[in-house]
């Protein structure tokens, strides 16, 4: 039997072309996708590197102007505005079982100028009643009324009762060094700066900011309780200042068709795992999956209602700390949770200790963890906080 030898081939088969031209595209696109990822990437951690380094100078600022001074913080009451070193005479008339306020006198509050300003001149402004007054001013959660803060504003200049203007108020919490520049149709020239001018071709009166990044703070008592007080007021008392900066907020109640936005919302937490270390891992529970919608890397605010003194009988008070969120789950409606909240989904959070422990003497816990909520605030990329210790009308920071 003869056998003829296999000739040599002199070409690729049809199945080898595709095969290679199939690498290649899914490597083009994976090179395509990672360059997208790491633009994204690099815009995030410009966008954190810059927030946090103007939340610090928002704290800054706050010292310089002298908004830590009560005499210049605003909070509406059924009175009118007056000055925080006026509420404690007040806090009896404080409406709607509103009581956060501290045995001694001390008060949380959200100090947000921008808003205040936007609420009063629209054509519904705010009341000591309405629930723009508080902050947060919506959520299926917002049921425990110690649990949010009045919203307070800035005088226009002390020993006045008048709160910023909105056009004043932006100038202030809008962050300077968000700059905005030109790009030339021809590529070969440098990007220009763009000026804020008194006409279109005047002198240039100020660099311009594209006006992204705003903030708005929150103060909350410490929970030192050891502190005396004269006359039922502190004489040295630890706050906590947290400067939260949103970007692209709108800071109006309601939209242009006068519905209430939901920007702001307050959700019950169903249960609080590992006991709050380091934040830890809690279950959220709402009416809605968009009522529970947060972003990976956004900041969230813990609430609780803690017991200063378990011998006495005094009222349970507010604590409020801030969170970074470094986990989530999807939303999922759970029939087995009890109607309306039976949306749910886990958030693992991260941050201080929140703060958990027993009386000594009865082993009742100082912490009411029945009664937690959490706050969720639309674009809040950055929270810096800072605690000093308060004496009246003057600055420890």
């Amino acid at each position: 039997m003869i056998v003829r030898p296999r000739a040599n081939r002199r070409g690729i088969t049809l199945i080898e072309i595709l095969f290679s031209i199939g690498i290649v595209v899914i490597g083009v696109f994976g090179v395509m996708a990672l360059l997208m990822l790491a633009g994204a990437r690099a815009r995030q951690a410009i966008d954190a590197s810059a927030t946090s380094a103007a939340g610090r100078q928002a704290l800054g600022q706050l010292a310089v102007r002298g908004w830590q001074r009560t005499d210049m913080v605003l909070i509406q009451t059924p009175a009118g505005w007056q000055p925080l070193e006026l509420i404690a005479a007040l806090r009896q008339s404080n409406p709607a079982g509103f009581r956060q306020i501290f045995p001694d006198g001390r008060i949380s509050y959200c100090l947000d100028p921008l808003f205040v300003g936007h609420s009063l001149a629209s054509s519904s402004p705010m009341t000591p009643a309405s629930p723009e007054s508080r902050f947060p001013y919506g959520g299926s959660g917002r049921t425990i009324p110690a649990l949010t803060m009045p919203r307070a504003s800035v005088a226009r200049q002390a020993g006045t009762v008048q709160p910023l203007t909105a056009s004043v108020a932006a100038r202030h919490v809008t962050l300077p060094d968000d700059l905005r520049f030109d790009l030339p149709e021809d590529r070969t020239l440098l990007p220009q700066q763009v000026f804020d001018r008194i006409a279109p071709n005047g002198a240039a009166l100020r660099r311009a900011n594209a006006g992204e990044f705003t903030w708005f703070a929150t103060v909350t008592p410490g929970l030192d309780m050891s502190s005396s007080s004269v006359g039922g007021e502190p004489n040295h008392v630890t706050y906590v200042v947290s400067v939260v900066v949103l970007k692209n907020r709108n800071p109006r109640y309601r939209d242009t068709q006068g519905n209430v936005r939901t920007a702001e919302r307050q959700v019950q937490i169903r249960r609080l795992l590992g006991n709050g270390h380091n934040g830890g891992t809690m279950q959220v529970v709402g009416q809605s999956a968009s009522e529970l919608a947060v972003q990976r890397g956004r900041w969230v605010m813990l609430s609780g209602l803690y017991v200063p003194n378990l011998q006495q009988p005094t009222p349970p008070v507010a604590y409020h700390a801030w969170y970074r969120v470094i986990g989530l789950t999807e939303p999922t409606f759970d029939t087995n949770l009890p109607a309306p909240n039976q949306w749910t989904r886990f958030l693992t959070l991260e941050g201080p200790d929140w703060p958990h422990w027993l009386d000594l003497s009865s082993g009742t816990p100082r912490v009411l963890h029945d009664s937690l909520r959490l706050t969720i605030v639309d674009h809040a990329v950055s929270v810096s906080s800072k605690t000093f210790r308060f004496e009246p009308l003057q600055s420890h920071w």
